[in-house]
Order: structure tokens, then sequence, then C-alpha cells
């Protein structure tokens, strides 16, 4: 009966340490995510490159952005293309103001969050619709009236003026011209 017994209190002991164990878990996990220092805002990306996510900076930073598709400006205006990112994003239905939260928030990122993509050759819009560089159209990136490579891996900073393209190269002046003659909200 002595050796029962014994069983018996070893297995409530070890019952015990372990409901203690996973209350103090909880407990933890419940205090951590109601933390205000803790509740930092990531990008809603979750295929960011590298093993963290990019993290929010002290600053805010404002570009103008617009996209032209066979000389057509896209309407980024619409509810649809409005605050879907915390990290970058458009707001107040302001569709060329892009806000940035982030130094690490890339193009690519953002593009993602309306469901679009951009590549060296190619930009896919979200109705599905693609537009890929051939003989007579190409996908031009351009940031602050100069070519760039960077393409999807861009950065935006503050001020800066970021032109996708896709059509006859020979009228891309227009499109930038445009895209100058804009202002940046800095709200």
């Amino acid at each position: 009966m002595s050796l029962e017994r014994s069983r018996k209190v070893i297995v409530l002991s070890v019952l015990a340490v372990l409901v203690t164990f996973v209350v103090f878990i909880g407990f933890s996990a419940v205090s951590f995510m109601m933390s205000p220092q803790k509740n930092i805002q990531v990008s809603s990306i979750s295929n960011v490159t590298g093993a963290k996510a990019a993290q929010p900076t002290q600053g805010h930073t404002h570009a103008a952005f617009m996209v032209f598709v066979d000389g057509k400006a896209v309407d980024f205006s619409g509810s649809k293309y409005q605050n879907k990112d915390l990290l970058t994003h458009f707001e107040n239905g302001d569709g060329v103001t892009l806000h940035n939260h982030s130094r690490k928030a890339w193009l690519g990122m953002f593009l993602q969050t309306l469901n679009m993509t951009l590549a060296n050759n190619c930009l896919t819009l979200d109705s599905g619709a693609s537009y890929c560089s051939d003989f007579d159209n190409q996908i031009s990136f351009v940031v602050n009236g100069k070519a760039n490579s960077q393409f999807q891996h861009y950065v935006p900073k503050d001020g800066d003026r970021i032109l996708i393209s896709y059509g006859n190269p020979d009228k891309i002046d227009v499109e930038i011209g445009v895209l100058n003659s804009t202002t940046i909200s800095r709200t």
C-alpha cells in the first residue's frame, strides 16, 4: 500500500509542476502581448527576406509614387489601396503620397500588400494583368528622374519621386513630368 501511495504522490507532484508551468507560460504570453513596449508594428508580408521582418523606425517619410501603363496613371486613391500595411501605405484617399514608416520596407513588400508584383522585366497589377518588356514596350523604374535598377528592392526615402512605367520608353518624360508636378502630402 505504501508503494502505491508513493506512486500517487509522485504522479500528483509531477502533474502539479506541469500545470504550474503551463499557467506560467500562458500568463507570460498574455503579459508579453499586452505590453505596450512590445506591441511593434510589422509588415503584413510574411515572406520577408532574412530572419526578421522589417521593424519600424522613429521617422515617417513621404514619397510621391505613380504607376503608368501605356501612358495612363493607375489610380491608387480608391479604398482598396488605402492603409493596406502598417509600414508602407497610401492613406486619406491620397493615391500618390507613399507613407513609409521603416528603413527596411522595400517597394516590393509594399506592392505585395496591393496584390501587385514588380520584377526587372514585368509588372503585375492587382487585376492579374501582367505587363512585360518586349520589343515595343518596356518596364522602367525611375527614382528622382533617373533610371534605377533596384526595382522591387528599392527602399523609398523622404521626398523621393518614384515612377514605374510600362509602355513606349520614348514617352516616359511626360510621365516623369506628371509625377514631378504632384504634391507630396506631409500629413
